[in-house]
């Protein structure tokens, strides 16, 4: 059965599954932001979803789209810890239409790079985008941050990317960061073989960095 929402639906034939077809319009000139999330099961994707919205200065510009992959029992990604009949102030009510849910059975779950595929079809013309896992922790006015760094590379076409730090002893009591290292991605490597053949990145060293104004130039992303 096709199911109805905010999106034109097509038929995987991969898959059989319905997903959101693709965005064929323009891309908008403002500073709106598409964040991508790809949950399987994760019970931390509802805190991730609501720490993007409450630390964003701007959770207005904001359109989150999260592929849940849940079975039964599982936590929404969604949805608030309590109804928003009762509690109309908790940030995933009062931001409710601006997030998107596609729910997928865990057991339909082709992988995460399938998920991505699903949850960039959600795409509909923002001016940046955002990948990330169902398992994070935002800092306050991130997306003020993400477009400053953008900008110091001077580049319309820079991609920002990272191996996030972990979340222990990073951020302060009003969410903002102490960190001052940062990962350098440089210890990846292929394995497997074949038409199988991968990029893997593992643990990345995290140091001080020397060029502390500006991103830096590094050979892979995450």
């Amino acid at each position: 059965e096709k199911p109805s929402g905010e999106y034109g639906m097509e038929r995987d034939p991969r898959t059989g599954l319905w997903v959101p077809v693709f965005w064929e319009g323009g891309i908008r000139s403002d500073e709106s932001m598409f964040v991508m999330i790809a949950s399987y099961r994760d019970f931390q994707c509802r805190d991730t979803v609501a720490s993007a919205l409450s630390r964003a200065s701007h959770p207005e510009r904001l359109r989150i789209a999260v592929v849940q992959q849940n079975r039964e029992g599982d936590v929404e990604c969604g949805a608030a810890a309590e109804p928003c009949e009762t509690k109309p102030e908790q940030v995933l009510c009062r931001y409710a239409p601006q997030v998107s849910v596609y729910r997928m059975h865990a057991d339909e779950a082709s992988g995460p790079v399938y998920a991505r595929h699903v949850g960039y079809r959600m795409y509909r013309g923002e001016a940046f985008a955002l990948q990330l896992d169902a398992h994070c922790v935002f800092v306050r006015d991130w997306d003020e941050s993400l477009l400053r760094q953008w900008r110091a590379t001077r580049n319309e076409m820079a991609v920002l990317s990272t191996y996030l730090t972990d979340v222990e002893g990073s951020i302060d009591a009003e969410g903002r960061s102490t960190r001052r290292t940062r990962p350098i991605m440089c210890n990846s490597d292929f394995e497997g073989s074949g038409a199988t053949r991968y990029l893997r990145h593992n643990s990345q060293p995290e140091a001080v960095p020397q060029l502390a104004t500006e991103p830096m130039l590094q050979p892979f992303w995450a």
